[in-house]
């Protein structure tokens, strides 16, 4: 399950002047950050086009389930032997979360700080969102949407990134 996949708009990335990475090749996690950066569009304060939305719902800041990924792909088990408690003094946590804060201070994406309550999804298919991390079944949510299913070669996937030096997993 690509559940981490980035799913893609074309159109949001040509008015972002921004070329599609090469589907075939996994970005790692701080790479997609630098796009969503040079995809996201201001005008003066105001945010015209974000450069990702964390997916249909949820804010574009750090989360568990996707520090989870982060970790898998990098390698680092955060358990503890008893599996009675975490440790997340790992540099490689610390760099996870210091990746998404600084995609919340740049604003690539609807999160608390900026308190843009419209959902990921919304944005999307208003052109006002470049990517979305979803799995392969958001595909059916395109196919679906009536504004979209007209032109269905806007849009594409990329694979689900890594973390620096990871691997696919």
């Amino acid at each position: 399950s690509n559940d981490y996949a980035i799913v893609y708009n074309k159109k949001a990335f040509e008015a972002a002047g921004v070329a599609v990475p090469d589907p075939t090749t996994p970005l790692t996690w701080p790479e997609v950050m630098d796009l969503a950066k040079k995809l996201t569009i201001k005008d003066g304060d105001k945010i015209k086009q974000y450069g990702l939305a964390a997916n249909e719902w949820g804010k574009t800041e750090p989360n568990f389930n996707n520090l989870l990924q982060y970790l898998l792909s990098a390698g680092v088990d955060i358990s503890m032997d008893d599996n009675g408690s975490v440790d997340f003094d790992k540099p490689e946590v610390r760099d996870y979360i210091n990746m998404w804060v600084d995609g919340v201070k740049n604003n690539v994406g609807p999160n608390s700080v900026n308190n843009d309550q419209t959902s990921g999804g919304d944005l999307f298919f208003k052109d006002q969102a470049a990517m979305i991390i979803d799995g392969y079944w958001y595909s059916g949510a395109i196919r679906s949407n009536e504004g979209a299913k007209t032109h269905l070669a806007d849009y594409g996937m990329l694979p689900t990134p890594i973390a620096p030096n990871g691997t696919r997993v």
